[in-house]
């Protein structure tokens, strides 16, 4: 314990009283003041550093000292955090991030954050909301609080700190009047004077506009265009589908990156040489820049179109083999091929083949391997498992390891196996339903909130209307909504849907204002998406859609089984299937959630004369009431 008349001793440097176990002349040091002392300049950064180790060129200091290699990706020295399958260095901003099943969709893919319950995907990942330390709102947070400043939302972060030139506080300030004005004296009305002249943003966006439009030709000819031969005749196309873009500056941006106008770059060199194809593309880098490249020689008809997600697989696939032991390959090769190829080539035939879809072939053909792998940890192999193994591998395990059922099955009937079977996961019924004010608040807010994107408004209206998934949303075309002179109609599934008045001015007005957010050139006006995305004429991604209905409140899942339950207890099974779309299996499981019995509807159906007087169908009372309901 010591005396208490006794000081503590201090650091002979810094005075700070520590535990002292170095000694030097004239006193004792400290941990961090011994460090400090045996400071000397790094030959390397020629910093004054902690000597890491001593080479022939003198001292080292810890981040010098350690090997740096070019990375295979963007071709800088940097430490290696990762290596390819060909044994490629990466760097850390370039090495891929782990695949992880996602709490919330349950998909493998890229983690992007750990939430409380479990990683979360780049598309489910909502930030959470904190009270901004300078405005009070609860809002994300754009800036966390550092020395002297309290977290910050993004409104804030943007905002300078400067002195009010009314109140004289140091605070946040407007930039939109000459002098800087804080939030509080801008909400009572104190304003500076002089205000300032706000620029006209339509002005300021045509003179950008203009700018692009007017570059965008030449750095697309300097890039694609060879001193003697000139453009290939075969990237012409694509060249003009640049040029004419609807919006100059977005396709600008992209030529102009580092990305973009080397891929541009080495694909007209390549084009002298060789026509360009699909497989010419495959046995290249697969990036997003390139796949952005690829889908754009599409749209300009360079390349002919082809199931994009589906032929991703084989690529990658390859790529996931030649990473695996032969022994591991031997069983998955066939595996992927055989199985799930063939099954996901089935399912394009007979619909488009979604990025959902390509995710639930890749998760299985992962899980196989990863199940491999597990096997050979434990000191045996796929012939000599057990069903104690599987026990095993299921045990305490996350949800997406019941995949592994396909493979073992497959396994199994080809006498790879015998005697293991997984359960097949349990179908949850949907338990998180709002109430119905809760949901007709929302659909209200869609219908008479102008402050909402007007996207966000149809896609919420439309989901909480009809209750339509967030993959048909994206697939919706302007085609679909029809007018008979009076009345509008959206056909969602064989029978046409009378929209109510407000609905239908909603989706007429983003059938209208959809191709002004395109950065090229739709298609024609009948097959041109709904929801439109940023790319080539395609739709908006079921993800995008989503992550914005729920950054502005309204949960996809939870809005999607309050409407289904709404119209699965007014109608049969059958005719909400013709309606809204569902396969006929899928209306009765909700026809059973809401425990509604139509055996009358149907008798009286039946039983009705053609000289009894017309009365309005229950779908025409339903739509009148909706309408009603709305008004």
């Amino acid at each position: 314990m010591g005396h208490a008349a006794v000081p503590v001793p201090g650091c002979s440097r810094c005075g700070k009283q520590a535990l002292l176990r170095h000694r030097i002349e004239g006193g004792r040091l400290c941990d961090s003041c011994y460090r400090g002392s045996r400071s000397e300049p790094c030959a390397g950064c020629g910093r004054d550093r902690v000597v890491h180790k001593r080479t022939g060129q003198g001292p080292l200091c810890v981040s010098c000292a350690q090997p740096r290699e070019e990375c295979a990706s963007c071709g800088r020295p940097r430490l290696v955090a990762a290596r390819r399958g060909d044994g490629g260095p990466l760097c850390r901003a370039c090495r891929p991030s782990p695949a992880k099943t996602c709490a919330s969709c349950g998909r493998v893919a890229p983690a992007y954050a750990r939430t409380p319950a479990g990683p979360a995907c780049r598309s489910c990942y909502v930030q959470p909301s904190r009270e901004c330390g300078e405005c009070g709102r609860l809002r994300p947070v754009e800036r966390r609080a550092r020395a002297g400043e309290p977290d910050l939302c993004g409104r804030c972060a943007r905002r300078p700190l400067a002195d009010c030139a009314v109140c004289g506080q140091r605070r946040r300030c407007s930039r939109r009047w000459s002098r800087p004005a804080c939030e509080p004296c801008l909400r009572a009305g104190r304003r500076p004077e002089p205000p300032a002249r706000r620029r006209d943003p339509g002005a300021a966006r045509a003179r950008e506009l203009a700018r692009a439009r007017r570059v965008l030709p030449g750095r697309v000819t300097a890039l694609l265009a060879d001193p003697v031969r000139g453009v290939p005749a075969q990237l012409e196309p694509l060249a003009a589908a640049l040029a004419s873009a609807p919006n100059p500056s977005s396709a600008l941006g992209w030529v102009t990156r580092r990305s973009g106008a080397r891929l541009l770059a080495g694909l007209a060199a390549r084009a002298h040489e060789e026509p360009l194809t699909h497989d010419l593309l495959d046995a290249c880098e697969q990036t997003q820049a390139l796949h952005h490249l690829r889908q754009l020689l599409v749209h300009a008809g360079v390349l002919p179109e082809r199931a994009e997600y589906l032929d991703r697989i084989e690529p990658w696939l390859g790529r996931l083999l030649a990473a695996c032991p032969p022994a591991h390959a031997a069983f998955i090769g066939p595996f992927a091929a055989w199985h799930i190829l063939r099954r996901a080539r089935g399912r394009a035939r007979r619909q488009a083949f979604t990025p959902s879809a390509a995710c639930w072939a890749r998760g299985h053909i992962l899980i196989a391997a990863q199940f491999l792998a597990w096997l050979d940890e434990r000191g045996t192999t796929l012939g000599a498992a057990t069903q104690a193994d599987i026990d095993a591998w299921l045990d305490n395990a996350a949800q997406s390891r019941y995949l592994v059922r396909a493979f073992t099955k497959w396994a199994v009937a080809r006498r790879l196996a015998s005697g293991i079977t997984v359960p097949a996961i349990p179908r949850a019924e949907p338990a998180d339903f709002p109430g119905e004010d809760a949901r007709w608040q929302l659909l209200r807010r869609c219908l008479d909130d102008a402050s909402m994107p007007l996207d966000v408004r149809a896609a919420g209206a439309l989901l909480l209307l009809y209750g339509q998934f967030a993959s048909r949303l994206a697939r919706m075309t302007v085609g679909q909504l029809e007018h008979d002179g009076r009345d509008a109609y959206l056909r969602i599934g064989a029978t046409p849907v009378l929209l109510p008045p407000k609905i239908a001015a909603l989706v007429r007005a983003q059938c209208d204002a959809a191709p002004s957010r395109a950065n090229y050139q739709q298609p024609a006006a009948g097959a041109r998406p709904l929801f439109p995305g940023r790319r080539h004429g395609q739709a908006a991604g079921p993800g995008t859609i989503a992550g914005r209905l729920r950054r502005h409140g309204i949960p996809p899942r939870q809005s999607r089984n309050a409407a289904l339950a709404g119209w699965a207890a007014e109608l049969p099974a059958p005719i909400l299937a013709d309606i809204l779309g569902l396969n006929v299996t899928t209306a009765e499981a909700w026809a059973q959630r809401t425990r509604h019995d139509w055996t009358g509807y149907i008798a009286q159906r039946a039983t009705r004369t053609a000289t009894q007087p017309a009365t309005p169908s229950k779908k025409d009372t339903i739509n009148a009431r909706n309408t009603a309901r709305l008004e």
